[in-house]
């Protein structure tokens, strides 16, 4: 995951990654859902249209959750294929060593694939059978200021859609 894996992982992961959780990451690609072209359109869904875009991603959403009894941080993440890849931040897995996923309500363990705090990415696998991924395109066309529906699990709650402009990027820190 480090060195010359991580600018091809980095590629691949970059190219599928989902700005519907990660609008704060930079170069965070888009959900492609029919009917919904850029992502300038998304405020401009109707309420309809809003709900019907959660709950078709919803089901690729999943809790992330790592560190020991004393001390746990918790996120999201999401699967990025039907091999239950997790991809999610960084941040969630801060230093530790393990890291557990929740899916359905069952919480399990997670291996750890890579964890990049330079990128803001880390990728887990579970043991999940054929997992429910998202279909993703390329964020290219992504401007400050177009509309995003954000995903996950805000605060450890309930999973929760959120609607909003990308308020900017910062990819200096990848030259």
């Amino acid at each position: 995951f480090r060195l010359m894996g991580l600018r091809v992982l980095r590629q691949s992961l970059l190219s599928r990654a989902l700005s519907l959780l990660f609008a704060a990451i930079p170069f965070a690609p888009l959900l492609v859902v029919p009917g919904v072209a850029r992502a300038a359109d998304v405020s401009q869904l109707t309420g309809d249209e809003a709900n019907a875009l959660f709950d078709k991603a919803k089901p690729a959403v999943v809790q992330v959750r790592s560190g020991d009894q004393g001390f746990i941080l918790a996120g999201s993440g999401f699967f990025i294929d039907d091999q239950s890849t997790v991809l999610t931040s960084s941040t969630i897995l801060g230093e530790n060593s393990s890291a557990r996923v929740v899916i359905n309500g069952v919480e399990m363990d997670a291996k750890i694939l890579g964890n990049d705090p330079r990128s803001g990415l880390a990728m887990l696998r579970i043991s999940y059978g054929a997992s429910p991924s998202l279909p993703l395109a390329h964020s290219s066309n992504l401007e400050t200021g177009d509309g995003v529906i954000t995903i996950g699990y805000p605060l450890n709650l309930l999973v929760a859609p959120s609607q909003g402009p990308v308020s900017g990027f910062d990819a200096s820190y990848l030259t």
